[in-house]
């Protein structure tokens, strides 16, 4: 059989794998540990998104630590197949990647030899990961709620024993900035991934010129482990980011509906109860002072019963949201792991 191999480009491309493993990757998870584990503000209705939250950023450390733990691995087996190589025991460096591993064997693989390529190895992909901006979506909401039972909630609470801001606002109080902070942190992991994914091609076509044992030899097999395993989980990798990203989106606007949901009833009720007011205050009459009254306090009970009824439906609405949206994520990340061994946690 006759190989034909430079072994410095082997190295020169262990070397650029290892700087995705140590380097890019290494960053998004430290990345991810620190924006996509964040449940500061997620009290009131937000509460359950916690769970949701720790849950899907433990699936993408388990992914980060197989892939660095892989991506290492092939590094040090390149490495050694340089130096079999340079050591003329050609049957080894072969074995490493025709025999060695699961899965490993190409098959009816042709690798593809780039004669053109731009550049040498690189130190690794360049992953510049955006801190994601920090919002905070409840003053907005508190002020509109303050505004809307200014003048009623003491009048409720005089005639029901019922303090209606009190009640109200800490179910309102969920941040649900958050939760889009989180997404957009998802969007920047699928940059990373779409990145370390390029790196790896591009440092491959370097080496394909410089490294050729023949179909089913050792290059072609190593060519299949990158193209065919390496760069398609990545890939995957990145279309998950950006479903997560969607997913906390979408928690987000379910939160926004129930809120609206919320103040649309609070905004109702209170136009009525003070048209109540203003008529009471113009009453000429006992008999039409009582049947005023009546209204208002009608109108009051109509306030706290139908809220109620709306933060019942909201909260169970919105449990069943967070309920899919976690089933979502991890769907996702078994489909990952079962198909991209590279992705296995040990």
């Amino acid at each position: 059989m006759t190989v034909l191999v430079e072994t410095g480009y082997l190295r020169g491309y262990a070397a650029q794998i290892e700087g995705n493993q140590d380097g890019a990757l290494a960053t998004m998870e430290r990345y991810c540990a620190e924006h996509c584990t964040r449940t500061d503000g997620l009290d009131g209705l937000l509460l359950g998104t916690r769970n949701a939250v720790g849950i899907q950023a433990w699936s993408y450390a388990g992914i980060f630590q197989g892939a660095r733990r892989e991506l290492l691995r092939t590094a040090v087996d390149l490495r050694f197949a340089a130096g079999s190589y340079d050591r003329s025991d050609i049957a080894s460096a072969e074995r490493i990647w025709v025999s060695g591993r699961a899965g490993q064997q190409a098959g009816a693989h042709r690798e593809r030899d780039v004669s053109t390529v731009g550049s040498g190895f690189s130190l690794g992909a360049s992953v510049n990961l955006a801190v994601p901006r920090q919002r905070n979506e409840t003053e907005d909401v508190r002020q509109s709620i303050d505004d809307l039972l200014y003048g009623v909630s003491g009048l409720i609470e005089r005639f029901t024993g019922y303090d209606l801001l009190a009640k109200v606002t800490p179910f309102l109080l969920g941040d649900w900035g958050t939760i889009r902070s989180i997404a957009d942190a998802y969007g920047e992991l699928e940059g990373g991934f779409k990145a370390v994914s390029q790196d790896l091609a591009d440092g491959m076509d370097v080496l394909s010129s410089h490294w050729d044992s023949g179909n089913g030899g050792a290059s072609a097999a190593f060519d299949h482990h990158i193209r065919n395993r390496w760069i398609p989980a990545l890939d995957a990798a990145a279309r998950m980011a950006n479903a997560s990203e969607q997913n906390f989106q979408l928690l987000a606007q379910m939160y926004e509906y129930a809120l609206t949901a919320l103040l649309t009833v609070v905004n109702f009720y209170c136009l009525r109860i003070r048209r109540a007011l203003q008529a009471l205050r113009t009453v000429t009459s006992f008999r039409e002072y009582l049947l005023e009254l009546y209204e208002l306090v009608r109108e009051l009970y109509g306030l706290i019963t139908d809220l109620a009824d709306v933060v019942v439906e909201q909260t169970l609405m919105f449990k069943e949201g967070v309920e899919q949206v976690l089933a979502i994520g991890r769907q996702l990340v078994d489909f990952i792991q079962n198909d991209f061994e590279v992705f296995r946690p040990a």
